[in-house]
């Protein structure tokens, strides 16, 4: 487990402000350091977070001074490769540049709310979309924890009489597998649990592959958690359709013409020892292993069928005209 939070810390000490409190830290392990996965939940407890600090700034006239610090530190830390975390907080202060503390709290408060309203009936709109498209569907594979995704399986499940085989992979780069068991027995969910390495054997009589989505690129890509593409060539080479599921504010609106950015680097040096306590002894870890590696990986659009999305389903090649549309009616201005 990542522990970045010392960043945060640091930066906060080097401005002069109070410790970070337990709570606050406790969100940060979670948004920042993979307590929690899952970018819808991320924006919502980022939310929170906010709200908190809102509840407990202690030197006067100094809260923009953290709120700044704070945004800025899980823009460059959670944000780096999922555009809605950028986006949302755009969103949350967007307007408030010299308003008062009070009055920044105030909104916080009430954008907050509308956010979980909003949200909520998007994801609505989306579990219907998901209901439509896979009311079919006999078997279907997901590949890394998307708390939208989830959502969908277990409404697609409700609805039949006969529910569709689900199988979770897993995706042992985040360990983004379990979460999915977690959730979905916890939604009464039958499942199959399956190896990263079983995707051909899965994939050779599924109907479809859900995946979350961490970035959606305007050329009708997606970001996502190592091993997507590769379930989504499988699944494709065998007829499956393979679904990206999200909110279009998950959308990287960097001006077209861009070159997007790679995707950023991870530190698996803690899959490789797990729980080994022989680990010493094999050798000078150190010295002769290398564990670095992309934790996401991009998956092209020729691998989608399309995206479930609370606009219903929207073709790859239309996904950035779609998402600009989103980006005026929510009022966030796109990084120039």
């Amino acid at each position: 487990m990542r522990n970045q939070r010392q960043q945060y810390v640091e930066s906060v000490r080097q401005a002069g402000l109070s410790e970070p409190d337990a709570r606050t830290l406790a969100y940060l392990r979670d948004i920042v350091d993979e307590g929690t996965l899952g970018a819808s939940n991320h924006v919502r407890l980022i939310q929170e977070l906010f709200e908190h600090l809102c509840d407990t700034s202690r030197e006067a006239s100094r809260l923009r001074e953290r709120i700044e610090i704070t945004r800025a530190f899980i823009a460059r830390t959670r944000g780096i490769d999922t555009p809605i975390i950028a986006n949302s907080m755009r969103w949350l202060f967007r307007g408030l540049d010299g308003s008062s503390d009070g009055d920044v709290c105030r909104a916080v408060r009430a954008r907050r709310r509308t956010w979980d309203r909003d949200a909520a009936q998007r994801l609505e709109a989306l579990v219907r979309t998901g209901v439509d498209v896979l009311r079919g569907s006999s078997k279907i594979l997901l590949f890394d924890y998307s708390s939208t995704v989830s959502a969908v399986v277990e409404a697609v499940c409700r609805e039949r009489e006969t529910p569709p085989k689900i199988v979770v992979f897993e995706s042992r780069a985040i360990d983004g597998g379990w979460p999915y068991v977690q959730d979905l027995l916890a939604r009464g969910v039958s499942l199959h649990f399956a190896l990263d390495v079983a995707v051909e054997h899965e994939a050779a009589d599924a109907d479809a592959v859900l995946l979350g989505v961490e970035t959606l690129r305007r050329d009708g890509s997606l970001l996502n958690t190592i091993g997507s593409r590769m379930v989504a060539r499988s699944a494709r080479a065998y007829g499956a359709s393979v679904y990206g599921c999200c909110d279009l504010l998950k959308m990287d609106m960097t001006p077209p013409g861009s070159v997007p950015r790679s995707p950023t680097l991870k530190e698996f040096r803690p899959a490789l020892l797990g729980s080994r306590e022989d680990a010493v002894s094999v050798g000078d870890l150190d010295a002769l292993v290398t564990t670095v590696a992309p934790e996401l990986e991009v998956v092209p659009l020729e691998l989608l069928s399309g995206y479930l999305t609370d606009q219903g389903v929207v073709a790859p090649s239309e996904v950035g005209s779609a998402a600009q549309a989103y980006f005026e009616r929510f009022e966030v201005v796109p990084d120039a």
